[in-house]
């Protein structure tokens, strides 16, 4: 599946090393989340991720609202795994297995879509945080 032109992108920029002492420190995230957008630079901060080692389980000080998930990766031993094939194979010397769990915290201003497992579109253009153009280009790809 190809994918469209005109949509947005998210980019996880992850940090290399792992600090477990404050798993949730806001100062300091996992990875930055970033909105790539066809023919916008720079790239827009709308939030951030969390995440625990393979096989540990996220910690939920917010009850049920901190929603941990995971997706299936294709990984070689214990390195980090990378995203399936678009028909779910794994590259020669890679197999299908769950990943670590992560936590995502989107930059919007309401507690449902902060924590959504998916990038929340419709909020981060109500909030301004994507710009109008490529809301617009979400509604119309949304059939909104």
């Amino acid at each position: 599946m190809s994918r469209d032109r005109g949509a947005v992108g998210y980019f996880h920029a992850e940090r290399g090393d792992r600090r477990t002492s404050q798993l949730l420190n806001p100062r300091d995230p996992k990875a930055l989340i970033y909105a790539n957008m066809p023919g916008r630079r720079p790239l827009v901060v709308v939030g951030v991720m969390f995440s625990v080692k393979r096989s540990e389980l996220g910690p939920t000080p917010g009850g049920p609202i901190t929603r941990w998930h995971a997706h299936l990766v294709c990984a070689a031993g214990g390195n980090r795994g990378l995203k399936p094939r678009n028909d779910g194979s794994c590259p020669k010397g890679r197999r299908l297995r769950q990943g670590s769990e992560m936590l995502h915290l989107w930059f919007t201003s309401d507690l449902r879509s902060a924590f959504a497992i998916r990038a929340p579109e419709p909020e981060l253009c109500r909030d301004g945080i994507l710009p109008q153009a490529a809301c617009r280009n979400t509604a119309r790809h949304r059939g909104m």
